[in-house]
C-alpha cells in the first residue's frame, strides 16, 4: 500500500512540475504573440504614417498627425513591455488606451456612410474589443502574480 501511495505522489509531483513548465511556456508564447502584434502595429503606424494620418483625417480625428505619433508610442511601448514581461499592467493599459480611442474615433461603425464601411468598422471594433478583453486578462494575471 505504501509503494502505491509513493508512486501516486511521485506521479502527481511530476505532473505538477510539467504543468508549471507548460504554463510558463504558454505564457511566454502568449506574451510574444500578443506583444509582438502590438509592437509591429506600432512600427506600421510609423512606416505607413502618411496613409494612416490621411485615413484618420477622413474620419474627423482632431490632430491626426499628433494622434499617429501618440498611437505609435503607445503600441511600441506597450508591445515591448508585454513581450519582455515588464510593467505588464502599465503596458497593457497603454494599449487599452489606444484601442478604446481608436474604436470610438476611427471604427465608429454607427456613423458609417455605407454598408461596406459599417461592416468593416464593426469588424475592427469587435476585434479591438476582444483584444481589450485579452489585455484585461494580462492585467489580472499580472496583479495576481
Amino acid at each position: 500500500m505504501k509503494l502505491l501511495s509513493d508512486l501516486t505522489k511521485a506521479k502527481s509531483s511530476l505532473y505538477l512540475k510539467y504543468k508549471s513548465t507548460m504554463e510558463n511556456i504558454l505564457l511566454l508564447l502568449g506574451q510574444v504573440i500578443l506583444g509582438g502584434y502590438f509592437f509591429l502595429m506600432g512600427i506600421n503606424h510609423i512606416t505607413r504614417s502618411e496613409s494612416l494620418i490621411g485615413y484618420a483625417d477622413s474620419k474627423g480625428v482632431p490632430s491626426p498627425k499628433l494622434g499617429n505619433y501618440i498611437a505609435s508610442a503607445l503600441l511600441i511601448l506597450g508591445g515591448l513591455g508585454i513581450i519582455a514581461g515588464l510593467y505588464m499592467t502599465v503596458s497593457a493599459s497603454l494599449i487599452i488606451l489606444f484601442l478604446v480611442a481608436v474604436n470610438f474615433m476611427i471604427h465608429n461603425f454607427w456613423n458609417a456612410k455605407s454598408e461596406d464601411e459599417k461592416s468593416s468598422d464593426m469588424q475592427h471594433f469587435l476585434k479591438n474589443t476582444a483584444l481589450i478583453g485579452a489585455l484585461l486578462i494580462v492585467i489580472a494575471r499580472s496583479i495576481m502574480g
